[in-house]
Parts: structure tokens; C-alpha cells; sequence
């Protein structure tokens, strides 16, 4: 069971005003009969250009696997969303959204004939009540989930990892640029011509370029890598920059530009735990300065989140402070000055807040700000038959003071899907299914969107 709960670290005049405002349920999105996959990467969420209105676009499965399509739905201010409509042919899924201006647009992975997969783009200018026809680029032989991003100049990118020769050949990063909103779409290279693995896609979009950070997997270790595709420029450049060589496995990428400059950070593995190490680099990503470590020793199952803010980042963690039986897991928001860490030496400049509470499993949790607050929302299972909503004030340690501004809800087992600031709150994504009783019951899989007004 999960039980849900908000962290915040807000002002009392907000926490006044959000205890007084309607929490608003929407859902479910899919229709009946249509499963949502539990894994997030099934999922994409943004907003209008207002903060207002949500749009969701989910992969739906029924009991044919090979007619699962890509649902959109568009959930507003106020009332029930709209009737989510398909917008891809059967077996298709792992939808990409992004908004440009007030126009939308959807790529999605898709089956094509003799075991090759494509990749389809559509757009819509009307808040996804209709939508141009589908245009297609090869996917390769084997495909990862195609990541959509704009670009500099209203250039669009399609971004994916594939496998050309099968699943045993090495793999390469695929791009596709588009400048004239996805009618044409022209392959590009990000990376030279390597063997291994590789994996973590991280896009970031600047004023005039577009950033990608990912991970190679060779012989001697694991590289963290950066490329950059310039505007006016053609292609990108024909040298990607090493930001890290390092012998221990590295994963949960996170690339952010704050200004000119840009910073990355990534969760380095090792048989006595795992460690945050971030890098920075003053010059578009043509150098880096040495990555320094963000704890000051190794923990126990980390999991973290970025929030990169003009001069700041906020680095949210969870970790475990004692094994066993009755595991600890420790929540800890800590605060970076960009401007030290060229010269830093890995110490962190201040932590923010810090709630420590006895979970049986780690828990999920996703972050976003408004203004300069910071929200968190975490899902953790208890051994309980219902899941709750919660508020946590600032400086709490424990559940005492915690304030439930959800209804309880029993026999429901839920999955953090994405979290989206909106103009007067915060909307949160989750998937949701009754409590599996024997093994071999189904998870129906219902999409939920729910609105927390957080206005001052």
C-alpha cells in the first residue's frame, strides 16, 4: 500500500490559504477497459501556456497487446477533461509532449512491419482538439523511448538510443532535427562512432542551443558525456566532451542550464553505497571543471532530484540511514551556490530542511517549485489498507503536526507519475489499482490527475 504525502517548504500564509482551498480529483483519464502501464516512462505531462489547463498524453493497453495505442486527454482549470482520443495507429506507446508557443506536439514509439520499430510525430494548434497527420522516421531494429525536445530558433529534436544492426550490436544515439515544425526531419549524430552501451539521455534546452549529456558503458568503466547542437548551426559538434570517467556504474543523469552556464549531476554507485557528484561548466560544455562530490560520505539506496534556480540548486534526496527489518529512510533537501563550485570543494552550502521518517519500502517522490518555494511529493508504502494525502510544514521531523488535506482512500495501491506546476498550485499524476489480492488478479491501471491549489 502507498500512502501519499506532500512535502513543503513554504510559507505559513501559503499553508493557510491551501488548507481552505478544494483539492480537485480528476479522473479517471483512460476509458474503461484501457489499462495504464505502471511504468512512468508510459506517461507525459505539460501545461498550456497559462499554467491552467494539463495535458496528458498516456500509452493504453486492453487485452490485445497489439492494439495499444497512445491516448491524449487535455484536463482543465475547472470540470471534467475531455474525451481522451487515440492519436496513434495499434502498437504504439512511450509517448514524448512538449508545448512550443501555444502549439503542441506528441512523437511515440511505434511496431512497424519485419520487426523494425518507427518513430511518429504529430502537432496540434488548438489544445489538442485536432491534430496533423503523422509524419514517420526510422526507429532502427531496436529502440529505446523517443525523447522529444525544442530547440534553439523553434528548431524540435527527436532524441532515442537504438541498436541498428539488433539488440547484440552496439548501440548509437539517433537524432532527428526538425526546422519547419516537424513537416521534415533530417538525421544527425550527437556522438562519435563507439562500442558498448549506452543509456541516461538527459536534453536541456538554452537560449541558443540544445544541451544532451548521456552515459557510455566501455570497457574500462563508465563515461558521462556532453554534446550540443548550436543554433545556426547544421549539426552538432563533431567532438562530444568527456565530463567524467569514472570506474563505478553511473545513472539518474540530470542536466540543467542556469544562464550561460550549465551544471550536471549524477548518482555514482559502489559496493559501500552511492554518492551525488555534480559538474559545471562556464563555456557552453566545451570544458568542465572537476566533479565534486554533493555528500560528504557514501549512503545506502539514494535516489535524488534536481531543482536548478537562477543562482541555486536544490538537491533532493532520499537514503537509507539503517538497514534491516524496519529500514530508516531519511529525506534531505540540501542548497548549492552555483557560483562555488567552480572552486568548490564538494561541501554543501546549507540544507534547507531535512523529515526523517520508518518507512518498509523506499519512498517515490517527485519535486517542482513555485516562486521560490519548493514542493515535494512522495509516495511510501505502509503496511496499512488505505493511502492519504499530506501536508508537511516546514521544519518537521516527525509525523506529528503532519496535515492530511486529502480523504483517505482504502484498498488503493498508487505510482507517482509526474508532478506540474500550475498558475494558483500544483498538479499531481498518479496511477492507481485496487490492492492485489492473489497473485494472478490484474491491475486495471487508472490514471488520476489531482489539483492542490497552493495560492497566497
Amino acid at each position: 500500500m502507498r500512502s501519499v504525502a506532500l512535502v513543503s517548504v513554504i510559507a505559513p500564509v501559503l499553508l493557510g490559504t491551501l488548507l481552505g482551498a478544494s483539492i480537485a480529483k480528476v479522473g479517471p483519464l483512460n476509458p474503461s477497459g484501457i489499462a495504464v502501464p505502471e511504468i512512468a516512462q508510459e506517461t507525459a505531462v505539460v501545461t498550456d501556456s497559462s499554467g491552467k489547463c494539463g495535458f496528458v498524453a498516456f500509452t493504453g493497453i486492453s487485452s490485445d497487446l497489439n492494439q495499444s495505442q497512445v491516448y491524449f486527454v487535455a484536463v482543465p482549470s475547472s470540470g471534467q477533461p475531455g474525451r481522451p482520443q487515440v492519436v496513434t495507429p495499434p502498437r504504439s506507446g512511450s509517448p514524448s509532449l512538449v508545448r512550443t508557443g501555444e502549439t503542441l506536439h506528441i512523437t511515440w514509439l511505434e511496431v512497424a512491419e519485419r520487426k523494425k520499430f518507427r518513430v511518429g510525430y504529430r502537432r496540434s494548434s488548438d489544445q489538442g482538439a485536432n491534430w496533423s497527420e503523422p509524419v514517420y522516421v526510422d526507429g532502427g531494429i531496436s529502440s529505446r523511448k523517443p525523447l522529444l525536445a525544442s530547440g534553439p530558433g523553434g528548431s524540435l529534436f527527436i532524441l532515442f538510443i537504438s541498436a541498428p544492426g539488433g539488440s547484440n550490436q552496439p548501440d548509437t544515439i539517433w537524432c532527428y532535427r526538425s526546422g519547419d515544425q516537424g513537416n521534415t526531419w533530417q538525421r544527425e549524430s550527437p556522438e562519435e562512432k563507439v562500442g558498448g552501451m549506452l543509456s541516461e539521455l538527459s536534453p536541456v534546452a538554452a537560449p541558443r542551443a540544445l544541451n544532451l549529456a548521456w552515459v557510455e558503458t566501455r570497457p574500462q568503466g563508465f563515461n558521462v558525456m556532453f554534446n550540443r547542437a548550436v543554433e545556426g548551426e547544421k549539426s552538432w559538434l563533431s567532438q562530444p566532451a568527456i565530463v567524467c570517467e569514472s570506474p563505478l556504474p553511473v545513472s539518474q543523469l540530470h542536466l540543467s542550464a542556469c544562464g550561460s552556464d550549465l551544471i550536471l549531476f549524477w548518482k555514482e554507485s559502489a559496493a559501500d553505497g552511492d554518492q551525488i557528484r555534480c559538474a559545471s561548466s562556464q563555456n557552453g560544455g566545451s570544458a568542465w571543471n572537476k566533479p565534486v562530490e554533493i555528500h560528504a560520505k557514501r549512503v545506502r539506496q539514494l535516489t535524488y532530484q534536481v531543482l536548478v534556480k537562477a543562482d541555486n540548486a536544490r538537491v533532493v534526496s532520499v537514503e537509507e540511514t539503517s538497514a534491516g527489518r524496519d529500514r530508516r529512510f531519511h529525506f534531505t533537501v540540501k542548497q548549492l551556490e552555483l557560483s562555488k563550485l567552480p572552486e568548490s570543494s564538494g561541501v554543501v552550502s546549507s540544507t534547507v530542511t531535512t523529515w526523517t521518517n520508518t518507512y518498509l519500502y523506499r519512498p517515490e517522490f517527485l519535486t517542482a517549485t513555485k516562486g521560490e518555494e519548493l514542493l515535494i511529493v512522495a509516495a511510501v508504502r505502509e503496511p496499512t489498507k488505505f493511502s492519504s494525502l499530506f501536508l508537511i510544514p516546514p521544519n518537521k521531523t516527525a509525523d506529528d503536526g503532519v496535515l492530511p488535506i486529502f480523504p483517505e482512500e482504502g484498498e488503493m495501491d498508487r505510482t507517482l507519475i509526474a508532478l506540474v506546476g500550475l498558475s494558483d498550485g500544483v498538479g499531481v499524476l498518479y496511477r492507481q489499482q485496487p490492492r492485489r489480492r492473489l497473485p494472478q488478479e490484474d491491475w486495471p491501471g487508472e490514471l488520476i490527475f489531482t489539483r492542490i491549489p497552493l495560492t497566497n
